[in-house]
């Protein structure tokens, strides 16, 4: 019964050190640490693969009105 007690707690306290250990990431990660950083880069880069994609669309698209607009 002994034994079983302390398992218990040891498994117990085990999970409660990599409990706090995820806490301080998130809270790193929260706080802006590199992968804060490193999401905004990415983000960025979406947004200007959109709006390059937005700009050469406009410009098929003027293009095509001209062409209909000559016939």
């Amino acid at each position: 019964m002994k034994t079983r007690f302390t398992l218990l707690l040891l498994l117990l306290s085990l999970a409660a050190s990599a409990q706090a250990s995820m806490d301080e990431k998130a809270a790193a990660f929260l706080k802006g640490g590199v992968l804060a950083n490193d999401l905004y880069i990415v983000v960025a880069v979406i947004f200007l693969g959109l709006l390059f994609l937005l700009i050469r669309m406009e410009r098929k698209l003027s293009k095509l009105e001209k062409d209909i607009n000559k016939n």
